[in-house]
C-alpha cells in the first residue's frame, strides 16, 4: 500500500522583514491631509496603486449597503494579493480635477445622483479589519479620497481606523469656490487660494496633534489604526465588521439604519429624486452654529440663556420653572438621558424618611478651577456659597489670597466689606477660603499658610479637564494680582505640564503625602 501524502498548508503571507528587496518600498508624505495634486502624484509614484469606488446604486435601496461593503473588502484583499501597495478608497466617480475646476457635466451629476456613497469611516474601518483578518494588512496602505471629511474629528476617526492619508476633495473645492467670490477674496485679505488651502491643512494638522496629545501619542504612525475611541449608537453587527474591538455601551443603528441616514442626506442633495426641484444650495444643518428655528437643536441657545439670567435676577419660583422648562421639557431628544426613564422595582419611600435638602448640601463639592482661570469675583463667590451651605469648594492649582484664610468680620449693614470691596451681600463670619486646597508639588502659590487653611488637600497628579495638554494661563491673564499669588511675574505665561514633573514615581507621591501630613495633620 502506498502512504497518502499529507496536504501541504499554504505558506503564510510574508512579513515586512522577509524579502526586504521587495517590501521596503515606502512613500513619504509631509501631511496626512493630501491636496488633489498630491494624490495624483501618489498615483503616478511608481507604487502599484489600485483605486476602489465606495459607491453603490441608490435604486437598490438600504439593504444593499452590507453586501456592497462586503464586496469592497473582497476587492481590496484581491488587489493586495495581486501586488497592490496602495489602496485608494474613493467616493467620487470622476477625476478629482473636475471637482477642483467645477467642470460638472449633466452626465457627471446624473452619475452622482444615481449612486450613493458608503460612509467613509465605515468603508475604511471595514477594509482595514478585513485585511487584518486575511493577514494582508501590512502589505498595503489605505488612502481615503472623500467628500465626507472636513473637521478634525473626521480626520482623527479615519486615521484611527486605518487610513494613512486623506484627501478631502470637497472641502478643498469649497475653499476654492469661496475664494473665487468677492466676499471670499475680501475675507482672504490678500492671501492666495493656495495659502487658504494651506491654512485649512495647518488647522487640521494642529487639531490632530491636540487630539493625539490627549492620549500621550506623539507620532501619527502610533495613532493610525489604534482606534482609541468609544462608540455610542451603533449595533454590534456594524461594530464587528468595521470597528471590531471598539467598546460600545449602547447599540442602536444597524446597516439598514446607517444606509437610510445616508439616503436621507443624499436626497437632500438631490431633491429631484423625490420629484422636487433641484436645490441651488444645501440647507443649513446647524451642526456648529445655532440658528433660530433652523437646523440642529442646540441645548446652549439664546432662549435658555435668557431664561437662566431671568431666573437668577428675579429669584422667583415662576422664573426658575420657565428655565427648567427650557432645559427639560421644551426641547427635542438631545442626550442619552432623554431616552431613559425610571423603572423602579420597589415602593416609593415615605417623604418623612427622605433626607431633607439642607442636610445633603454638606456633601456638595465643586470642581478644581484656579484663580486666574476664573475671575477673582467668581472664585471667591463660589467659595463663599459652598461655605454657607456646608459644602467644599476646590481652589484649583493657583494659590489664594491670604485675606481669604480668615473669616470676614468687617461687613457693614449693606453687606459691603472694605477687605472685599468687589463683593456684595456679605455677612459677618462669611469665609471666602476654599475648603479643598489643590497643589501640584511646590508650584503656583503653594505656601505653608495656604496649606494650613485647608480642610482637605488634593494632589494634582495630571491634567483632568485637558489630559495630555497641561494647564495654561495665557500671559495676558497674568496681571499683578495673579502674579503675586503665584509667585510669578506679570505677563508671563504659566503652564502646568501634563504629568507634573515632581511626581515621577509612587515613592515621590508617598514623600509628598508624608510632607503634607507634617504641615497640616488635620486636613
Amino acid at each position: 500500500k502506498t502512504r497518502k501524502k499529507k496536504a501541504t498548508p499554504p505558506p503564510p503571507p510574508p512579513t515586512y522583514f522577509q524579502n526586504l528587496s521587495t517590501n521596503n518600498r515606502l512613500l513619504r508624505v509631509d501631511s496626512p491631509l493630501l491636496h488633489e495634486g498630491e494624490l495624483d502624484a501618489i498615483r503616478s509614484s511608481g507604487l502599484l496603486t489600485v483605486e476602489l469606488s465606495t459607491r453603490y446604486a441608490h435604486k437598490d435601496g438600504p439593504g444593499t449597503l452590507e453586501k456592497r461593503l462586503s464586496d469592497l473588502c473582497y476587492e481590496a484583499s484581491n488587489a493586495v494579493r495581486n501586488g497592490a501597495e496602495l489602496i485608494i478608497l474613493s467616493d467620487i466617480e470622476r477625476p478629482t480635477q473636475q471637482v477642483s475646476e467645477g467642470n460638472q457635466s449633466a452626465q457627471d451629476l446624473g452619475a452622482e445622483k444615481d449612486r450613493l456613497a458608503i460612509p467613509a469611516l465605515l468603508a475604511v474601518g471595514a477594509v482595514h479589519h478585513y485585511l487584518i483578518k486575511q493577514g494582508l494588512r501590512t502589505q498595503a496602505s489605505l488612502i481615503m479620497n472623500t467628500g465626507q471629511c472636513w473637521s478634525t474629528h473626521h480626520f482623527a476617526c479615519l486615521i484611527g481606523y486605518g487610513a494613512s492619508a486623506v484627501c478631502p476633495y470637497l472641502a478643498l473645492a469649497h475653499i476654492r469656490k469661496w475664494h473665487s467670490t468677492d466676499k471670499g477674496k475680501a475675507k482672504a485679505d490678500g492671501q492666495t487660494v493656495e495659502q487658504c488651502q494651506d491654512n485649512f491643512r495647518k488647522a487640521i494638522v494642529g487639531g490632530l496633534k491636540k487630539i493625539m496629545s490627549k492620549m500621550g501619542i506623539s507620532v501619527l504612525e502610533s495613532y493610525r489604526g489604534a482606534q482609541i475611541f468609544q462608540c455610542i449608537g451603533l449595533h454590534e453587527e456594524v461594530i464587528d465588521v468595521a470597528f471590531k474591538g471598539t467598546p460600545t455601551t449602547m447599540g442602536a443603528l444597524n446597516f439598514g439604519d446607517v444606509a437610510n441616514e445616508s439616503m436621507l442626506m443624499h436626497r437632500k442633495a438631490f431633491p429631484e429624486l423625490d420629484q422636487g426641484e433641484a436645490a441651488v444650495k444645501l440647507d443649513f444643518a446647524g451642526w456648529y452654529k445655532y440658528m433660530k428655528s433652523k437646523g440642529e437643536f442646540h441645548m446652549n441657545n439664546p432662549d435658555m440663556a435668557r431664561a437662566l439670567h431671568k431666573a437668577v435676577r428675579e429669584n422667583s419660583p415662576m422664573s426658575y420653572e420657565e428655565y427648567r422648562r427650557q432645559i427639560m421639557d421644551g426641547r427635542p431628544v438631545t442626550t442619552i438621558r432623554d431616552l431613559l426613564d425610571f423603572a423602579s422595582d420597589r415602593q416609593p419611600i415615605p417623604v418623612a424618611e427622605v433626607e431633607d435638602a439642607l442636610s445633603i448640601t454638606s456633601r456638595f463639592v465643586t470642581g478644581g478651577m484656579s484663580l486666574g482661570a476664573l475671575s477673582r469675583e467668581s472664585h471667591e463667590v463660589i467659595a463663599l456659597g459652598m461655605n454657607r451651605v456646608g459644602g467644599m469648594s476646590n481652589s484649583g492649582e493657583g494659590g489664594e489670597d491670604r485675606l481669604r484664610f480668615t473669616p470676614i468680620m468687617d461687613v457693614d449693614e449693606e453687606g459691603h466689606s472694605p477687605s472685599f470691596p468687589h463683593l456684595q451681600g456679605l455677612k459677618n463670619g462669611d469665609s471666602a477660603a476654599s475648603a479643598t486646597k489643590q497643589l501640584a508639588s511646590g508650584r503656583f502659590g503653594v505656601t505653608p499658610e495656604y496649606l494650613t487653611s485647608a480642610k482637605q488637600l488634593e494632589i494634582k497628579i495630571a491634567q483632568g479637564a485637558k489630559p495630555g495638554e497641561g494647564g495654561q494661563l495665557p500671559g495676558a491673564k497674568v496681571d499683578k494680582y495673579i502674579a503675586s499669588l503665584r509667585n510669578s511675574v506679570p505677563g508671563v505665561e504659566l503652564i502646568s505640564p501634563p504629568p507634573h514633573h515632581d511626581i515621577y514615581s509612587i515613592e515621590d507621591l508617598a514623600q509628598l503625602i508624608y510632607d503634607l501630613h507634617q504641615i497640616c495633620p488635620e486636613a
